[in-house]
């Protein structure tokens, strides 16, 4: 385990926010980011990532199945952003921690087909490999993209501020970069959406400290969405009602101060 400072600003004026499966999170009182403190050490997190499994008090496991579901939700978000028009047939497009590559189909669904991924987890590689979408085993420094994802990634940069001055090296004059993350760490603990899945999740932040980041590496701000967090919990008496047949009563969501942030970024 290892201390540090905070990952946003480097600042060490901290206090306790929240603890989860054995781990601290703190909250900076100079930027209002949260961040694990202390966290595993690099070598352990490489192994974790791999697998997808993570040690704590109880074990985390980080592998859910393909979604057609987020697929369909990704192509409404690509359309609201509305920055497809502007990238050429061949764009090389490059999805960081892509996952099981959902939001890569939805760009494949769309005509694309120079794209390719990095994926850490050994599980969500296969099920890449099974839509076509090439692998990549790291960023390479002499390559050049014209978009650049990275979806619910951002959490687990161990230091953001070099990990996005590496891409915006990586993307051509005019390239892209989008980031989707939490805008949460505004929310006081009990209004959080739980669980942090701590130590999967090193960091979470809010709209304006990460457009500050940006900025200060040289992105340029295109457009920003930010959606409401929703969340489905059912009564014991609409459970009852069901196994009795009847006819049960509507679903009670309830809105998260939580909310889920996109970020289009131009270079």
């Amino acid at each position: 385990m290892i201390k540090v400072n905070c990952p946003m600003c480097m600042s060490t004026n901290s206090e306790f926010y929240d603890s989860e499966n054995g781990y601290t999170y703190e909250k900076c009182k100079d930027c209002s980011s949260i961040y694990l403190n202390p966290r595993p050490n690099p070598e352990d997190r490489s192994k974790a990532l791999e697998y997808g499994i993570h040690q704590g008090d109880t074990i985390l496991k980080t592998t859910p199945p393909f979604s057609k579901k987020k697929v369909k939700e990704y192509k409404k978000i690509i359309a609201e952003l509305d920055f497809i028009k502007q990238l050429r047939e061949k764009a090389k497009i490059l999805d960081l921690g892509a996952g099981n590559g959902e939001f890569l189909v939805a760009f494949q669904s769309l005509g694309f087909k120079n794209i390719s991924a990095i994926e850490p987890n050994k599980n969500k590689q296969k099920e890449l490999l099974k839509h076509s979408i090439c692998l990549e085993e790291s960023l390479k420094l002499n390559q050049k993209y014209d978009f650049i994802s990275m979806l619910n990634v951002f959490s687990h940069l161990e230091d953001p501020k070099k990990t996005l001055n590496t891409i915006f090296s990586l993307l051509n004059e005019g390239g892209y970069l989008l980031i989707q993350t939490g805008d949460s760490s505004l929310c006081s603990a009990k209004e959080h959406y739980k669980p942090y899945l701590a130590p999967d999740h090193l960091l979470f932040t809010h709209e304006k400290q990460l457009n500050s980041l940006l900025a200060s590496l040289g992105f340029k701000k295109l457009k920003s969405l930010s959606k409401p967090s929703y969340y489905s919990r059912f009564l014991v008496k609409t459970l009852v009602k069901t196994l009795l047949g009847k006819t049960p009563m509507a679903n009670l969501t309830y809105t998260s101060k939580h909310k889920d942030l996109w970020c289009l970024s131009r270079k």
